[in-house]
């Protein structure tokens, strides 16, 4: 965990609306990222009352905090630091005011250091939820913000119901999933995700995996699928393949491979796939640049480190998993798989 002290310039100000049972407040000039996550109020006979949202910059709260000074905290959505706002209002505060607050104490902001792919995924996951209460539609393909600390990976994600994927299946970028494909255990509706990590954040894989003699030429890019149904909690669900696999086309013009010599004669590329179990599974492409695999997971494209060339080379039809560095399968071992996908 990493901290750093934050200088907050601007202050707050607080406008308050409601009645004696009922706060409502509008916050203006949020200093720092700009945007509110989670507010919350405290009396000076209470302790701190979560508020929910209301609209825009106002949340409330149904509470008696007449005849009391109130302090604020506040959260923010994107770099998840934390704002007390001590007495800003005084015990004999009244509704139709504004008032100010200056002075922000135990400011802190902390984020994680992530060297972890799967605590990545799970930062990841949290910011496509915090979007979708807000912004989703059915059917439609949306562009995920992520903060800076994030910078150089992109995220879509799409809504679906379970019945519609299964029938029709879905394309995202470099991911197509065809009919009758299968989201376990999938309640009502799904929300597909798609990674492209960039060359940045695709060394996370370097690290949290034994390649042993592969390196990578393309950015890893993930495919994910979580419950979206209200009633149900937000689940990782696994995707199953139907009559055709899943392909991974790393020829999509969303993807820049990291070594432009896959072209180069000798050079034979073979298609990763990084399972949570932590190990490395490798295949055949099926055509140059596309891979296929029966179900989701994240992706790349390795070649030998050192390059053999291809007189040198026999290129086989099995496929190759791999341990990983802490925990998982120790040595590799070949299982046949009888043409070039990863299942």
């Amino acid at each position: 965990m990493l901290r750093v002290t934050c200088v907050k310039k601007g202050g707050l100000r607080f406008t308050f609306q409601g009645n004696g049972y009922w706060l409502l407040v509008y916050v203006m000039n949020v200093a720092g990222g700009g945007d509110m996550a989670n507010m919350w109020v405290k009396g000076s006979k209470t302790g701190w009352i979560s508020m929910s949202h209301n609209w825009g910059a106002s949340y409330q709260a149904f509470a008696t905090l007449g005849g009391q000074s109130l302090s604020f905290k506040i959260t923010s959505y994107t770099s998840h630091e934390t704002i007390i706002a001590y007495n800003v209002a005084p015990a004999n505060w009244q509704v139709g005011m504004t008032y100010s607050a200056t002075t922000l104490q135990s400011l802190q902001c902390q984020s994680q250091e992530i060297k972890s792919a799967r605590l990545l995924d799970l930062v990841i996951r949290d910011y496509i939820f915090r979007s979708h209460k807000k912004h989703f539609k059915t059917g439609k393909l949306h562009h995920i913000n992520l903060p800076m600390n994030l910078t150089g990976i992109t995220v879509d994600a799409i809504r679906f119901r379970c019945g519609s994927f299964y029938r029709y299946g879905a394309k995202i970028h470099e991911f197509h999933v065809g009919i009758h494909a299968r989201a376990h255990p999938c309640s009502e509706r799904l929300i597909l995700v798609r990674q492209n990590l960039g060359s940045n954040w695709s060394s996370l894989y370097d690290d949290n995996y034994d390649l042993s003699g592969y390196r990578l030429i393309s950015p890893v890019v993930g495919l994910l699928a979580y419950n979206a149904s209200s009633t149900s909690k937000t689940s990782e669900l696994r995707i199953q393949a139907g009559k055709k696999p899943i392909t991974i086309d790393f020829n999509d013009d969303g993807i820049l491979l990291l070594n432009n010599n896959t072209t180069t004669p000798g050079i034979i590329p073979l298609c990763a796939r990084f399972d949570e179990d932590g190990s490395v599974s490798l295949s055949n492409q099926a055509r140059p640049n596309v891979c296929v695999s029966t179900r989701n997971g994240h992706f790349g494209l390795v070649v030998e480190s050192p390059l053999m060339p291809l007189r040198q080379r026999k290129v086989s039809r099995w496929r190759v998993a791999i341990g990983a560095r802490s925990g998982g399968v120790g040595g590799v071992s070949t299982e046949f798989v009888g043409g070039c996908d990863v299942r």
